[in-house]
């Protein structure tokens, strides 16, 4: 999901066109993860056919088209249960979830709960990968343990957030934060890795305390007003959780 949010965030915030094509059993076309050696039988060997080359400048979609099934599903208007709402002029893409919000309040009998038209919003920031991360200490009343949580923007909207326990009981504030934020950079450096992959940058990464030495990112103490990643740990007052959905690029739509 989150890579698929940082393809939209990317496509938005250069314009892109997005497009949609359906291959038929795609499961069967993906790589093994393990070695398997077959041998074809001769009956079903067919002379003079090669293998198929994709060239990028020139019809993709047509060179696809001739290797698998594909059914053209035209302008992406809905992925993954997100439907996609887009502003060509400006620059913009929201995602919204209604239909599984709507499960989700039919699961705790709060149907009739006041509707609120909020969407998730990309392209009104640069495609730069922003990290906010937070941590509680010992927040957890039965193991002890603290709660860890991060999120990650791209292009004015948030592609990944996490919020969890962490698997040992930090014996300080600053062990809980570490903890915290060793967490948020090996999701960051990740993310980071398949933005390069796509295009985006060209950067190499280490571990932690290399990435940092080697200025790959920049890990910055911010004001606890301007931690998006605080709702992640903690409940917050009304005001305060407006501050953060807004950084998360959650924001009021007409439509």
């Amino acid at each position: 999901m989150s890579s698929i949010r940082v393809v939209l965030g990317r496509a938005s915030s250069l314009n892109l066109e997005i497009k949609q094509l359906d291959v038929k059993t795609a499961f069967l076309h993906d790589d093994l993860e393990e070695d398997i050696y077959m041998e074809q039988q001769r009956a079903s060997k067919s002379r003079g056919r090669k293998r198929q080359n994709v060239d990028r400048n020139v019809s993709l979609k047509q060179q696809l088209s001739k290797t698998f099934s594909m059914k053209e599903l035209g302008p992406a208007k809905n992925i993954l249960g997100m439907r996609i709402i887009r502003d060509r002029k400006n620059r913009r893409l929201w995602l919204s979830q209604e239909a599984y919000i709507q499960k989700v309040l039919q699961r705790f009998n709060m149907e009739k709960a006041k509707p609120m038209n909020m969407k998730l919003c990309f392209g009104s920031y640069k495609p730069i990968l922003v990290g906010y991360l937070d941590s509680d200490m010992a927040g957890d009343i039965d193991s002890r343990k603290s709660t860890s949580g991060y999120m990650i923007t791209f292009a004015g909207g948030a592609v990944f957030w996490q919020s969890r326990l962490q698997k040992c009981v930090a014996l300080s504030i600053t062990e809980s934060e570490f903890i915290a934020a060793t967490e948020a950079c090996k999701e960051l450096l990740w993310m980071k890795r398949f933005v390069r992959q796509l295009g985006f940058t060209q950067k190499r990464y280490h571990w932690i305390r290399d990435v940092l030495d080697a200025k790959f990112l920049e890990l910055e103490k911010i004001h606890t007003d301007d931690n998006g990643s605080d709702m992640m740990t903690k409940a917050l007052p009304r005001g305060k959780f407006e501050t953060c959905r807004s950084i998360a690029g959650m924001e009021t739509t007409s439509t």
